[in-house]
């Protein structure tokens, strides 16, 4: 129960008092409420409601609860697994008992959003023997969600493994890439990101002997 309950709280003759009190338990508990030690009248002044959520994955017979003691009429559910398939049920509960309940459709736990498209192709300029600068442009399709940053990868032309070019996300839209020895090619790929996750890479190859890139 919420701290503030303890200490004293005058009300009105006449006027309303709420008292919320979160209750959690399996199998649900019994709920009393006490006035002075004694459990308080069920009187027509006085009424104790709450509402009940249930969860369970469709390929389970058996229901979660997912909260005993709701006070509103929406909630968040959380710690599903994504990918999972779930049904919800909700009963209204008070001072008589609860009501039935009433069951949702089929509902897939998985991000709203999609990973962003790719960015446009890098250009390469001010290439020198040991650096490049890249350019490139936001993707069309940020996947419903804002750009967080871009990820800039570098590989020599015989190598397998990529390395990031800078250790932390981009937020810019072109970066100087330093430490390139002279003569090598290089392939170099960009990627956005948003909430969602790190979406299509991109390629660019540039040789570093000639200085041009295609």
């Amino acid at each position: 129960m919420d701290p503030k309950y303890k200490d004293v709280i005058v009300v009105n003759a006449g006027a309303n008092i709420v008292l919320d009190a979160d209750i959690h338990g399996k199998p649900t508990p019994d709920i009393q409420w006490l006035k002075e030690g004694k459990e308080m009248d069920k009187t027509l002044r006085i009424e104790l409601r709450s509402t009940q959520k249930y969860k369970r994955e469709t390929s389970r017979l058996s229901w979660t609860v997912v909260d005993s003691n709701i006070p509103t009429v929406n909630y968040k559910v959380t710690k599903l697994l994504p990918g999972d398939e779930y049904i919800f049920r909700v009963m209204a509960v008070n001072k008589y008992g609860i009501g039935e309940p009433l069951e949702s459709e089929a509902i897939i736990a998985r991000n709203p959003y999609k990973p962003p498209g790719a960015p446009s192709t890098p250009e390469a300029s001010e290439i020198t023997k040991d650096s490049i600068t890249l350019s490139w442009n936001a993707p069309e399709s940020n996947g419903g969600a804002e750009i967080t940053g871009y990820h800039l990868e570098k590989r020599d032309k015989d190598g397998v493994r990529w390395t990031k070019c800078n250790r932390q996300k981009l937020t810019n839209l072109h970066f100087k890439v330093t430490g390139l020895s002279e003569g090598h090619f290089y392939e170099f790929r960009v990627s956005a990101e948003n909430e969602s996750g790190v979406g299509e890479f991109i390629w660019l190859w540039c040789d570093g002997r000639n200085k041009e890139s295609y």
